[in-house]
């Protein structure tokens, strides 16, 4: 069996595995962290991986397909007499691939500042990579205005079939091109065109959350009283070790 044909198989299964996928709406975002330490305002966020590794989602990956999510999250200053101000905004990459001989995950995440591979053995653990971003500086403690009310915006952008993976079909077709005739390669390679741009509109989502609004003095109050309780506890703690140490 030929190259082309093989892959007209695996576009044909494609094709029809995605007329039956049924498509998440608005995946929920969740912030689960939102503190000013003494450096900088830091957020964590979560996605529901149903939303983002659906059936389909996974047979691509299995299939040795890149799934990549990109995550834009912004802060926004809220002004009741004029357009809401941005203040800051981080992008993140995250590109998760499944090595067939090795039977295992490969997951790079990339951010502004920073690139972070990861790999396992284990799905649940993968999934939690692209869905779990832990502990993102956002803006410096500096240029936060306590008397200022913010606002965070999250946007998910999630595809599995990448132009990556189109360019690799590519290169693979047109390595049996000399087998071809010039007339039934061309229509090949049309058909090829029309069946990769259907499936990249079936196989790529976006969603988004806008989080309520907070100011900073709030989260100030919030650090100078976890603060105040640490330094209790260290005391508490200290004096109850000299204590100890008298006794005996």
């Amino acid at each position: 069996m030929r190259q082309w044909d093989i892959l007209r198989l695996i576009l044909m299964f494609y094709l029809i595995s995605s007329l039956y996928t049924v498509k998440a709406s608005e995946a929920p975002i969740t912030i689960v962290q939102n503190q000013l330490s003494a450096d900088a305002l830091i957020v964590s966020f979560e996605v529901n991986a149903d939303n983002v590794f659906t059936p389909q989602t996974l047979t691509f990956l299995q299939r040795g397909f890149t799934i990549r999510t990109d995550y834009t999250v912004e802060l926004w200053r809220s002004r009741n007499l004029w357009f809401d101000k941005l203040e800051a905004q981080e992008q993140i990459r995250c590109e998760l691939n499944y090595d067939i001989l090795s039977r295992s995950y490969k997951c790079i995440i990339s951010r502004t500042d920073k690139i972070e591979p990861q790999k396992g053995n284990e799905l649940s653990k993968a999934m939690e990579w692209v869905t779990k971003m832990d502990s993102l500086e956002i803006l410096t403690r500096q240029k936060l205005d306590l008397n200022g009310q913010y606002y965070y915006t999250i946007k998910a952008d999630v595809a599995t079939l990448t132009a990556q993976d189109i360019r690799d079909l590519q290169r693979w077709l047109e390595s049996d091109s000399g087998e071809r005739k010039d007339g039934e390669l061309s229509i090949s390679r049309a058909t090829f065109s029309i069946v990769t741009v259907f499936l990249s509109a079936k196989n790529h989502r976006k969603f988004s959350m806008e989080s309520q609004k907070f100011r900073g003095g709030e989260l100030a109050n919030a650090y100078r009283m976890f603060k105040n309780i640490e330094q209790t506890v260290r005391y508490a703690v200290s004096k109850a070790i000299r204590l100890y140490g008298k006794v005996i």
